[in-house]
């Protein structure tokens, strides 16, 4: 990304702001990552793998975070790999989902 990101700017590819950082413009990609993360899919596709790990690692997958406390109330998770600017928003999470 970093080696693309002032190339994409100049061609408006993504709609990347001319200012725009690379924090911002991987945070703006996120949001489709935590659409795909949090569908029915990824649970199918990760109940099993998960069911047999002492922890679920979800990097830039915070939108799991609540669906899997619900759904698997004694999952542990981990997000070593966040994005900079969601960093409230997770820290909320962190607090409200321990």
């Amino acid at each position: 990304m970093l080696a693309v990101l002032d190339e994409l700017k100049k061609s408006g590819g993504q709609s990347i702001s001319e200012n725009a950082g690379v924090n911002t413009v991987m945070a703006d990609l996120g949001d489709a990552m935590n659409a795909v993360a949090a569908s029915e899919l990824a649970t199918v596709c990760t109940v099993e793998a998960y069911s047999v790990l002492d922890v679920a690692g979800m990097n830039y997958a915070e939108s799991r975070y609540e669906l899997d406390a619900e759904l698997f109330p004694g999952r542990i998770i981990l997000g070593a790999e966040t994005f900079p600017t969601h960093i409230d928003g997770n820290w909320d999470l962190v607090r409200r989902l321990p």
